[in-house]
């Protein structure tokens, strides 16, 4: 089955500024208070296009949040749930930063960092 097209000239999806990879990453990085009805719409629409698109965004949100709130003792978990069922691009992602999980944590944990 082939993945559903972005835009379908019969529906108000159609009105969206143009999906590039650029703008996937940034709605999948973004904190959903800070979207706006059209991020979210493009968002939603992004989540049908595959079924690992709702898994991976929901792992990517976990980081971020682990960034926003400093949960770096949710580390470890985060690691192991996307080594287990992560995308590649996420695995290899998380196979990096082991490669420093010291600094990682303390990075996610401290209320002041170097990076």
């Amino acid at each position: 089955m082939s993945p559903a097209p972005l835009y379908d000239e019969d529906h108000p999806e159609s009105s969206l500024p143009p999906l590039t990879a650029l703008r996937a990453a940034r709605l999948f990085l973004s904190n959903a208070e800070d979207r706006r009805s059209t991020d979210e719409a493009q968002l939603t629409r992004l989540l049908r296009l595959d079924p690992v698109m709702p898994r991976t965004s929901h792992q990517v949100q976990i980081f971020c949040r682990m960034i926003r709130e400093r949960r770096g003792h949710e580390f470890d978990a985060w690691i192991t749930g996307v080594q287990q069922t992560g995308v590649q691009e996420l695995r290899a992602f998380a196979k990096g930063l082991l490669k420093d999980a010291a600094a990682v944590r303390a990075g996610l944990s401290l209320v002041w960092s170097n990076g």
